[in-house]
């Protein structure tokens, strides 16, 4: 189960290399082993250099297969969600841009219930799918 919590984003102006690894790194610092990253199929992504490092953290690399979002739901659920609930037309500059993806990955984390995590918010249902785990250790300790 997972919570389809955002943790870590970067929103950049170019399309160098550095902005996919500043994610993994930030994942890295808080120390998310067996994270899952959902990404596309674009270069970045498939780079063996951005492979290996996720495997040398142990984040599983999600990534959908040709012609098959399915495979990548939470992303494309994600982006389909910030498209719909924000108007891009206000938007002028790449700062204002960088600013209300930050507003808006805000409210999808800690406001935005998601139906199909029994109505929760993805921190609260991490909190809640930790919990689970939590009691399930205990009873099967005594």
């Amino acid at each position: 189960m997972i919570s389809w919590e955002i943790v870590s984003y970067k929103v950049s102006s170019n399309l160098e290399m550095s902005f996919v690894f500043y994610t993994i790194n930030w994942v890295n610092r808080k120390k998310l082993k067996w994270a899952i990253i959902h990404s596309d199929q674009w270069v970045h992504y498939t780079n063996p250099s951005y492979q290996k490092l996720l495997k040398d953290l142990w984040v599983i690399q999600s990534m959908p297969r040709r012609w098959n979002c399915i495979d990548n739901t939470p992303t494309e659920s994600f982006f389909w969600h910030f498209k719909d609930e924000i108007n891009l037309n206000k938007i002028k500059t790449f700062k204002e841009l960088a600013k209300m993806v930050k507003k808006y990955i805000f409210y999808y984390n800690y406001k935005r219930p998601q139906w199909n995590k029994k109505k929760m918010i993805p921190v609260q249902y991490r909190n809640h799918l930790i919990n689970l785990k939590l009691m399930v250790f205990y009873y099967s300790v005594h």
